[in-house]
């Protein structure tokens, strides 16, 4: 693993709860990618299947340092009761609702 994409999960699973709903918008994309199931070539099939790695090791990381547990908490929009969240007008990101 090269030292940028290590430093680059680390630096993201450690995203403070308070900007946890932020940096899962701005993934929202990449996730998309990583579970669409079309046909590909190899090439492109081995840089989902980096990608998807890349995305369980920020999960991962997430996970550990119990960000989730600490957004809920702090009511930060995780979990029940959070604000509802829709796709934006072109179909891309989610917008929260105020």
């Amino acid at each position: 693993m090269s030292d940028v994409k290590d430093s680059v999960v680390q630096a993201l699973g450690r995203i403070n709860h308070a900007s946890i709903m932020d940096l899962m918008v701005e993934l929202l994309p990449f996730i998309r990618d990583a579970i669409d199931r079309k046909q590909e070539n190899m090439r492109r099939r081995r840089r989902r299947d980096a990608l998807r790695l890349q995305l369980v090791r920020v999960f991962d990381v997430i996970a550990r340092q119990g960000t989730l547990a600490r957004a809920r908490a702090g009511g930060a929009g995780v979990g029940p009761g959070a604000a509802v969240t829709e796709p934006d007008a072109k179909g891309g990101g989610l917008v929260r609702e105020q």
